[in-house]
């Protein structure tokens, strides 16, 4: 039983990615304490929940309006450099944030710290299977899903115990510290990937990838056929899950009578899933494993949210919390791996990119789609159609994708076997 749980350690072999996985943590931890800071702060300044709805909507629009360019960028031009100006501009912008006086700098600061993010995130897309290598995809994705699992939960906490003692600014700027020991990692770190100049560089082409705009990513995917089954299946299913996040406070706290200590645990909860999951999931290799742990992992998590609705207590909710993040884990590395694995190089960063903007945009519908239905539904009835809706959506759209890897597979074995 020991054995099924231990995480391949072969990705740590490479001296590039002790640096980037433990600083990309400890960034991701900063990023939560940022967040929480802020969504404090703007409940103390009683901007109310207009102005939470335009906090979340800055958060989220940098990557959604830069979807076509950054990738375009981070499959040009040099990863270290973009690297560099992006996570500086995030360091610059939480110190911004720790000085701003008003809301509205802040959603200008907000702004500034996630377009700092959505330059960085293709990068990472591109660069991380050139250190570890197309075997080590994998196993990288799933040591970076379970860390950012236990980061994302503990920077948060961070976050509402710096800004309950201390204030607002030492909590940014606590941030802060964690984006420079990030940039001061990038710095150290020697894989590099430029590809206009390696073009340039061989046999003097001056050829660079010819994919560019927003929908760049959406056609690379489009033209596979394994992966863009599960593309389709991911696309309503992160709506209506998404959806029921905004409606999940209400059906802890007011329908199963959660104290606001015993809601905290949820982050707690969702943290220790999301460590079994990725656990899971780098056992698994190859496309066929891939697929089915995304299409299983992802219809397993809906089907725990419609249960979780349905829930006679709070701990029991809890519990199933724990069974949907690890579900959920084992299907976001298995995707990742999937994606990853199946793009071409110089298109990794574009695919990243649109991927990201996609899911940003998703999350931003859902909310209000969440908003809406939870005003003329029960938070009981939200879960429960959510989850059903996205299990159905996942099964019946993804099926194709499971079928197409299996024939892929009889050649690859015929060819193998002669």
């Amino acid at each position: 039983m020991k054995r099924f749980f231990q995480i391949d350690a072969g990705v740590w072999s490479h001296r590039d990615v002790r640096l980037i996985l433990p600083a990309r943590t400890l960034s991701l931890a900063g990023h939560s304490t940022a967040l929480v800071t802020l969504l404090l702060q703007a409940h103390d300044r009683g901007v109310g929940t207009l102005g939470v709805a335009a906090l979340l909507i800055a958060l989220a629009l940098p990557a959604i309006a830069t979807m076509g360019v950054a990738g375009r960028l981070a499959d040009t031009l040099d990863s270290r450099h973009l690297l560099t100006t992006g996570i500086a501009l995030q360091v610059l912008a939480l110190v911004f944030l720790a000085w701003s006086p008003t809301a509205v700098l802040t959603l200008v600061g907000v702004v500034l710290l996630e377009l700092g993010q959505a330059v960085i995130g293709p990068v990472w897309s591109g660069l991380l299977p050139r250190v570890v290598g197309q075997e080590g995809i994998g196993s990288v994705i799933a040591w970076q899903q379970g860390l950012g699992a236990v980061a994302a939960p503990l920077g948060a906490a961070v976050g509402g115990v710096l800004y309950g003692s201390v204030g607002a600014a030492p909590a940014l700027l606590v941030a802060a510290a964690t984006f420079a020991m990030l940039l001061l990692a990038v710095q150290l770190i020697r894989t590099r990937r430029h590809l206009s100049a390696e073009a340039r560089s061989n046999a003097g082409s001056t050829a660079v990838p010819t994919s560019s705009g927003i929908l760049a990513g959406v056609a690379v995917l489009r033209a596979d056929r394994v992966v863009w089954p599960v593309f389709l299946a991911l696309l309503p299913m992160v709506v209506m899950v998404e959806g029921v996040n905004a409606v999940e406070v209400f059906l802890a706290r007011d329908t199963l009578g959660a104290s606001p200590e015993q809601y905290g645990l949820g982050e707690l909860a969702a943290g220790a899933g999301g460590v079994l999951g990725a656990a899971l999931a780098a056992r698994l290799a190859g496309d066929r494993a891939w697929v089915r742990a995304v299409i299983g992992g992802f219809a397993a998590a809906c089907a725990g949210l419609a249960v979780a609705g349905g829930a006679p207590s709070f701990w029991v909710y809890l519990g199933l919390m724990v069974v949907v993040a690890a579900a959920a884990g084992i299907g976001n590395a298995a995707n990742g791996a999937l994606v990853m694995t199946r793009t071409p190089d110089a298109q990794r960063g574009t695919v990243g990119a649109a991927l990201n903007g996609i899911a940003r945009t998703g999350s931003v519908l859902a909310l209000g789609l969440g908003g809406l239905v939870g005003t003329l539904a029960s938070p009981r009835a939200v879960f429960i159609g959510g989850g059903l809706l996205g299990m159905a959506a996942v099964l019946l759209c993804g099926w194709p994708s499971l079928r197409a890897a299996r024939r892929e597979e009889v050649p690859a074995a015929s060819a193998a076997a002669a």
